[in-house]
Parts: structure tokens; sequence; C-alpha cells
């Protein structure tokens, strides 16, 4: 019916120390290690259906000495996540709530100092638009995402 609307979801994370790749010996610092995440949602308003997904990697690594004057840059976290949005509607091109997505994401999180750190990250983003041939409207969307981010913690 048009009045229906629901969101329901799961998500999952967990966290493997880099002791279990490199053992107590090589003295990791607490936080160091590879993190995995999931989610999964469905959606429905009206007769728009949506069905999106995620998972995600990332390895926080702190190096042994600091980097710059033994003062700057502590260590480093990669982050890689692909993800999803579909719809069960055709997609209109002039309509971006119908397009399926799917989006690549590079990135890492740099710690400059204790309390300050860099976040970088690129989106790449693909959506099926429905434009082609006689269809009015994009066929394709540039619309990559660059996030560059100044963590202050105080």
């Amino acid at each position: 019916s048009q009045r229906t609307s629901y969101r329901y979801g799961v998500g999952a994370e967990y966290f493997f120390p880099a002791s279990t790749f490199i053992g107590a010996e090589g003295k990791p610092r607490g936080g160091d290690g590879l993190r995995l995440a999931g989610q999964w949602i469905q959606a429905r308003d009206g007769s728009l259906k949506r069905d999106g997904w995620y998972v995600q990697g990332s390895y926080r690594y702190s190096f042994p000495r600091r980097l710059l004057f033994d003062r700057y840059f502590r260590g480093i976290e990669p982050i890689v996540r692909y993800g999803v949005i579909e719809t069960d509607l055709s997609p209109t091109p002039l309509l971006h709530g119908t397009w399926d997505r799917r989006q690549l994401l590079v990135g890492a999180i740099i710690e400059v100092l204790r309390e300050v750190s860099l976040k970088v990250e690129y989106a790449f983003n693909g959506e099926r638009t429905g434009g082609r041939g006689s269809t009015p409207g994009p066929s394709s969307v540039g619309n990559d995402e660059l996030l560059i981010e100044v963590i202050l913690q105080f």
C-alpha cells in the first residue's frame, strides 16, 4: 500500500588485535589490528522498496617510532569499503531515488598527533540511471567523492 513504511537491518563488526597476527612480542599498541564490518538493510516507503549492504575492512598500524621529528605521524589505518543499494523499480534517469548504486571507497585515517587525525577518503560511485538511447536523461553521472577531514579530540 502507499502508506507502508519500514526499515530493518542488521550490522556486525569484529576486531582482530594485531597480536593475533604478529604475537604479543611484537608489542603492538592497543587498538592496532584488523577491523571487519558489514551491514544490511531493507526499507520500504510506499511502493519504493530498497535493499542495501556494505562490507568494510581496515587495519590500524602504529609505527614503532613517529615518522617526523619523533613527534608527528604515529599511525595509519587504511580502509576499503564496498556497498550496494538496489530498488525494485525500473531506474528513471530524472528520478535519482530509483537508481541502483554501487560504491567502492578507499581511504585512510592518519594519526598526526595523539589528538589530531587526518581522514582521507575517495568514493567511486556508480549508478544505473536507466538513461540510454531514446530515454532522455543521463546514462551515467560523474559524482565520485573526495573527503578530507581533520579530526580534533580533546
